[in-house]
């Protein structure tokens, strides 16, 4: 690499003569006049007071500079007031040029360029071989300047994209303020690797070796500065648009703790998408330094806030709110082009007066002057700094709401495609169905289908891939936007739709591509499609010539779609939704239309207004009047109109107005002859025949055939090609099932399920998604996959549902089975003490899929614990399963071993440090340092990064200097980590971060900038709230916070569903085992989440809301996985529980228990620190003799009763031994019958059910107490039909 400047060139340049630059031009008032004369006496003094020693060199140096200066047109000034040596302005006047085609390092200066109030700036190239070169690197010296030892070069991180052909020089010198230099130089290092569309990066840096002078360089934006824009805005969207982009940019710069310091228009710069983007951050440290009459000096006033003139401490200034302050200055100048205040020539203390007093005022009569804009300002330009807003709370005002949503980084939707239901797009050569969108979501599923890709929103329905975890067969499911079959109820040809619907799902045709099933249910509406891969049109429209594929021209298209449409209009169906953005084409098949039919869009709703008063689309009057003809006199010319759009389009300007105008709705009347008028302005580009074809398509009702017949088709279609072609014969079977209740085949994913989330899943995503396709080398992409271990997995077949052999209660996620005994299946209870056979261990299993047949068969497939990689899913599974803590856990690591593990080892695991819920080091498994697993990451390109107990203090620098931005998922666990640098936000590409098992207190806000993100587990730390910039977590769909201190779900986590509702993915957060949580959450608040499984503690007055004020059947959207860990209050006093509510000590201290009574045998509990524990050792088994145990029992009871202290009774499972003793209790004690003690022990714990041996018992004791009673009712205690041996 090259140098930027020798010592000796700039020290010349400083001797020469200035040419002066637009800041010298402008006129400058002095307040306090002076003469000319030397300032040889005053120099050495000052540069000591200011400099302190410095080199003899450099002291000769800035005296030759400094005497240079006082003897300009400046002279007067800087004798006045001598601390403006050492400005900025004065530093900028002195900073050396660059000669068109002078070649520094690798550039060549192609031009000068404005001077502004940071350094000089220079238009310059680099050659091509060095523009986007490598994947990053370290900020140190890597090349000498040839004949200098002292130069040296800078190369700071470079994105995955391709550098811009040319970059911006910005020529800055700190010779006069040296102290500054590194700190500015720490500000790039975080802007180098800060990859965002509202922030300009710095790409390089080049040194002079000496710290004194650097060139920073960024990308050239060829649109310029929004300076231009003054006057030229048309709508207040778009000025609001602007304005957001650069509030986001600000957000992000606050989050790495940049401030900017110097908000002007000319920093604020247009990207060819139309974004707005900050540039020259990274300089604040520059203005934060200075003096106020070095800030009035530089000319700004967005550097200028009026805290400067109100302290001489520039340390005690809040430079984020002076950012605020800049900000509100850009909203005004962008809407009125004009400054608020009026400072241009005025002397020091008219500027300070008027910054600190001057009134502002807004213009009377403007496009923009309403009141929450002026507020919006007024409240940034507030002159006491703790009253302005920080820049999230800018961007939470309502203003600001509806532009919320381009806060994900991203690309935004042109108005063509967003207008429809079908969106074209293509993954690098194909496309299937839909653009697949930066948005991805893993652990969901739609109308019971596992989804693996969200495709783009569309206008009637959302379209998803979907991926059998058991097979690689792909299909598309659209979910759509109204029911069809409500749509029914209210048509008076209800019938021909259901034969419309039918013929949907049988159509066979090379054009067509038809549905596979049409599902309705309580869940919503679904259809599915075969997975096809092709170009929408919407992304590439056909030319009129193709030398490489003659097949795809606008002549090809035309005939493919006619022929399929007549196909269509043959069987009396019309597409009605005919638009580029519904046709695909497939090399070697042709153009294929796809969402035709009524169950996209019937022919009533395009003739329905909307609220508005638009028509679904812009259909001309002819084509309305076809619409409302009986079905069978239609020709169908909203089809053939259509085909007209699509041959006007192949114009690329014609293309867009199009469009944009049938979307619209409300240009019927006119767009025919709007789009004719604007074809005839490009005659010269078509033939008459097209010409001819594009009139009369949009101007005359003519059916498919006939179009199909014009001239211009004439070479490229003959009426053989629709030999054949007749209405099929529908039975009224298939009419009548044309809509099902269900898919013929579905997958539970059962895991996911239960917990929200599947990380066999996550895994297969991180190796087999697209996005990984696109970084990742082949040849590391296994050591993703294998980390997806399903050899030790096995199928149980089976017909009904899988219960417990012994009790028969259902199992839903954990069965242990037998090594030996395949189909010998208990649950976690039952298999604790059993020894059917000698040498048969029982081990636990979880159902991760249950694949029905459609037959009546069904197949789960069974893991090991082992085989999750994820310490927080089994614990969400024991929460789900009621097991007891730490008992799927603890044992991962034996589990893993060749010999397996008992029941037996469970039982004395159970017993070590229930709490303590580890995996294995990650250099336990690969036998590698932390260095080695990031070097070996950085490497081989992995996607992956696994740094969990390595016992970290702190997060690597290597992680993220220079940036592994390959990473897309990354586990930090069981570390010692007290804080997350802001930095780790430059692998900007995370979708999973985990930060569990750590002692974390607080996260950077800088982590709302991974847009990316959809799994966050922070669990097991000490958090109290997430940071606000969360609520920019579009993409979020699992948030793991178990574990901690929050009071509630975090405002920033509820703000990103209430904001932007139709953008928010997120749908599992888990909150067990947080104290402090006392309150269910605001209903209000959870009817927003589309779908939510949210896991909380069983926590009393949280439970008792939920329960009394029927929240399961007023949230239907929402499931809690309730984490059982309170036992259920009986009667005053006495409680009824699992094992797992009698392991929390702040349980007991909650309840007041004192007393805990163990029902069971090998239950390990943890008694109430100061209390009393009584354990009765019994079997939960129909034989076992439980009577034995009542009085014992009951007295224990009673006695922690009079005492006024509370009594918890627990068992296993809280089911059986447990409710059989409370119930014996209230017969004993209380004098209820079997029958009342039963259901008064039912309406506190709803799932007890002793099994048929004990309740015999029970009904024994019954009649010792109440002999010659009323029979007891059984059929209420719902046992006259309990399975009996």
């Amino acid at each position: 690499m090259g140098a930027c400047i020798a010592p000796g060139r700039i020290h010349a340049v400083w001797g020469a003569k200035q040419r002066k630059s637009k800041l010298m031009e402008r006129h400058y008032e002095l307040q306090n006049g002076g003469d000319n004369g030397s300032a040889t006496g005053l120099l050495p003094t000052l540069l000591t007071e200011k400099l302190g020693l410095v080199s003899s060199q450099s002291q000769t140096f800035l005296e030759d500079f400094m005497e240079e200066l006082c003897q300009g047109p400046y002279a007067s000034l800087f004798l006045a007031h001598p601390d403006l040596l050492f400005s900025n302005r004065a530093a900028v006047m002195c900073t050396g040029e660059f000669a068109p085609g002078e070649v520094v390092g690798k550039y060549s200066v192609l031009s000068s360029l404005p001077t502004g109030t940071v350094g000089r700036s220079f238009l310059v190239k680099a050659p091509p071989e060095e523009r986007g070169r490598g994947r990053g690197g370290t900020m140190g010296k890597t090349g000498k300047n040839v004949g200098s030892e002292n130069t040296v070069s800078y190369q700071l991180n470079s994105s995955l994209t391709s550098q811009s052909p040319e970059n911006v020089f910005k020529v800055v010198t700190f010779v006069t303020r040296m102290k500054l230099a590194e700190r500015v130089l720490d500000d790039h290092k975080v802007l180098t690797n800060l990859i965002h569309d509202n922030v300009l990066r710095c790409v390089d840096v080049l040194d002079d070796g000496q710290h004194e002078n650097f060139v920073f360089v960024s990308p050239y934006i060829e649109n310029g500065s929004c300076e231009a824009l003054l006057g030229k805005l048309e709508t207040k969207e778009r000025l609001l648009s602007l304005l957001h982009d650069v509030a986001v940019g600000l957000r992000v710069l606050h989050s790495h703790r940049i401030y900017h310091h110097n908000l002007k228009l000319d920093n604020i710069l247009i990207k060819n998408s139309g974004t707005a983007c900050i540039a020259d951050a990274g300089f604040g440290h520059i203005f934060a330094s200075q003096s106020s009459e070095g800030l009035v000096f530089n000319g700004e006033l967005a550097c200028m806030p009026p805290e400067v003139f109100q302290t001489e401490d520039v340390s005690a200034i809040n430079h984020f709110k002076a950012d605020v302050w800049g900000f509100g200055l850009l909203m005004y100048r962008l809407a009125y082009g004009r400054k608020p205040l009026d400072v241009e020539g005025k002397p020091f203390g008219t500027i300070r007066d008027s910054v600190l007093h001057g009134k502002i005022e807004f213009p009377e009569a403007d496009w923009v002057s309403d009141a929450s804009f002026q507020d919006v300002v007024l409240w940034c330009l507030d002159r006491d700094p703790n009253n302005r807003p920080s820049i999230i709370e800018v961007l939470r005002h309502p203003l600001f709401g509806e532009n919320v949503r381009h806060s994900i980084s991203g690309s935004t939707i042109s108005p063509p495609a967003a207008a429809n239901s079908h969106y074209g797009g293509k993954v690098g050569s194909i496309a299937s169905l839909s653009t697949i969108g930066a948005r991805f979501s893993r652990s969901q599923k739609r109308g019971g289908l596992p989804i693996s890709d969200v495709f783009v929103r569309g206008r009637n329905c959302e379209t998803f891939l979907v991926n059998s975890a058991r097979n690689m067969t792909k299909i598309v499911l659209k979910v759509m936007r109204r029911s069809v079959m409500k749509k029914l109820e209210n048509l008076s040809y209800a019938g021909n739709i259901l034969h419309d619907l039918a013929f949907c799902r049988v159509a066979r045709h090379p054009n067509i591509l038809h549905l596979m099933e049409i599902v309705e249910n309580k869940d919503g509406c679904f259809a599915t499609q075969p997975y096809a891969e092709g170009e929408f049109l919407s992304m590439n429209f056909p030319p009129l010539t193709n030398s490489e594929d003659p097949c795809f021209t606008l002549k090809g298209m035309l005939v493919d779609v006619l022929k399929g449409l007549h196909f269509l209009h043959t069987n009396g169906v019309s597409h009605l939704c005919l638009t580029p953005s519904n046709i695909f084409y497939q090399r070697g098949v042709g153009f294929v239309l796809a969402d035709f039919g009524p169950l996209f869009l019937t022919r009533d709703e395009a003739l329905t207004n909307d609220d508005t008063g638009n028509f679904w689309y812009s259909f001309p009057p002819w084509v309305i009047e076809d619409l409302k003809k009986p079905l069978h006199k239609t020709k169908h010319a909203v089809d053939t109109f259509c085909v007209g759009l699509l041959a006007a389009s192949v114009i690329p300007v014609v293309y867009k107005q199009v469009w944009q105008s049938f979307y619209s709705g409300n240009e019927g009347g006119t767009i025919a002859q709007n789009v004719i008028k604007k074809v005839k302005e490009f005659l010269d580009l078509l033939t008459q025949p097209v010409f001819g074809f594009i009139s009369q398509a949009i101007t005359t009702k003519m059916s498919a055939k006939e179009l199909l017949s014009h001239p211009y088709l004439a070479d490229a279609f003959d009426d053989s090609q629709l030999l054949g072609v007749k209405p099929l014969q529908l039975s009224s079977a298939s009419i009548k099932g044309a809509v099902s209740l269900d898919f013929s085949f579905r997958e539970e994913r059962r895991l996911m399920d239960v917990v929200g989330q599947d990380p066999i899943i996550d895994t297969e995503f991180l190796g087999n998604s697209n996005f990984v396709d696109s970084i990742v080398h082949e040849e590391s992409r296994a050591s993703v996959v294998d980390l997806k271990d399903l050899d030790s997995s096995v199928l149980l077949h089976f017909k009904d549902k899988i219960v417990c052999g012994l009790c028969h209660v259902d199992l839903s996620i954990v069965v242990f089975r037998c090594s030996v005994c395949p189909s010998y299946i208990r649950c976690g209870k039952c298999a604790l003490n059993d020894d059917h056979e000698k040498g048969h261990e029982m081990k636990p299993y979880l159902i991760h899929t249950i694949e029905h047949k459609g037959d009546g068969n069904q197949e789960a497939m069974l893991l090991p614990p082992s085989s999750i990689h994820n310490a927080h899913v089994l614990e969400e599974v024991e929460m789900q399963a009621n097991l007891p803590a730490g008992s799927i856990v603890d044992i991962t690591n034996s589990l893993s071993s060749p010999k397996g593990m008992s029941l037996s080892h469970f039982k004395v695991q159970c017993r070590k440090n229930k709490s303590k819920k580890k995996l294995p080091k990650a250099c336990e498994i690969d036998d590698l340092s932390w260095e080695e697993e990031i070097n070996k990451c950085r490497e081989n390109g992995s996607p992956e990064l696994l740094l969990y107990r390595f016992d970290l203090t702190s997060v690597p620098r290597e992680v993220f200097d220079p940036p592994l931005l390959h990473v897309v998922s990354l586990d930090l666990s069981y570390n010692k980590l007290k804080s997350i640098p802001h930095e780790l936000s430059f692998l900007h590409k995370l979708r999973s971060l985990v930060i569990a098992s750590n002692e974390l207190s607080e996260l950077p806000d800088s982590l709302g900038n991974l847009s990316q993100l959809e799994r966050l587990d922070v669990s097991h730390n000490q958090l109290q709230q997430l940071p606000q910039s969360f609520m920019y977590l579009y993409n979020l769909a699992t948030l793991s916070m178990d574990y901690n201190n929050f009071a509630g779900i975090p405002e920033s986590v509820l703000e990103i569903v209430t904001t932007a509702p139709s953008m928010a993915m997120l749908s599992v957060i888990y909150l067990a085992e947080n104290p402090r949580i006392t309150e269910f959450p605001e209903q209000e608040v959870l009817e927003k989440f589309p779908k939510l499984k949210l896991a909380l503690d069983n926590e009393p007055n949280v439970y008792r809301t939920y329960i009394s004020e029927k929240l399961e059947e007023k949230l239907p959207n929402v499931s809690i996985m309730w984490n059982k860990i309170y036992p259920d209050r009986i009667v005053e006093h006495v409680y009824c529980g699992s094992l797992r509510s009698a392991q929390s000590q702040l349980v007991y201290d909650k309840l007041s228990i004192k007393s805990l009574l163990t029902v069971g045998r090998e239950l390990v509990p943890t008694p109430p620190i100061g209390g009393e524990h009584l354990t009765l050792s019994i079997d939960d088994i129909e034989g076992a003799d439980i009577r034995l145990t009542f009085q014992e029992s009951v007295d224990f009871i009673e006695k922690s009763v009079k005492k006024g202290r509370g009594c918890l009774v627990h068992c296993f499972a809280g089911m059986s031994r447990s409710a059989t003793t409370v119930i014996a209790y209230l017969m004993m004690k209380r004098g209820m019958r079997l029958d009342e003690a039963y259901f008064k022990t039912k309406e506190g714990r709803p799932a007890i059910y002793p099994n048929q041996g004990f309740f015999n018992q029970l009904l024994q004791l019954d009649a010792e107490l109440f002999p010659q009673q009323r029979p007891l009712n059984m059929a209420a205690m719902e046992r006259d039909d309990v399975f009996k041996p």
